[in-house]
């Protein structure tokens, strides 16, 4: 008999990669990486064990996206948004860590 839980996602997550940067609530630097996925509400991040260990349940992320010009449909640059977020699981994928990440909300 196997057991099925429920998919706790509400979100599709789509394949992305974008530069993120990591801090600890304190503002420390942590590592600088790109994220695996990406949905609405979270990030998927793959990372050394080493810096993943590192990781605490809150943080802040910057994560750099692509600029859209509904004007211009050539648009290029980037746009950075910082996010509170927390780790919602670590998972070892391989030599890296998959680290998921529920973004909170904006930081000003």
């Amino acid at each position: 008999m196997s057991v099925h839980l429920a998919e706790r996602r509400c979100y599709v997550r789509l394949p992305a990669s974008h530069p993120v940067t990591v801090w600890d609530r304190r503002g420390r630097l942590l590592v600088r990486t790109r994220t695996s996925d990406i949905s609405p509400n979270g990030l998927l991040l793959l990372l050394p064990s080493e810096k993943a260990d590192k990781v605490p349940e809150w943080l802040v992320v910057r994560v750099s996206l692509p600029a859209i010009s509904f004007g211009n449909h050539g648009g290029r640059g980037t746009r950075s948004v910082r996010y509170n977020a927390r780790v919602v699981h670590r998972e070892p994928t391989g030599q890296l860590v998959s680290v998921g990440l529920e973004l909170l909300g904006k930081v000003g």
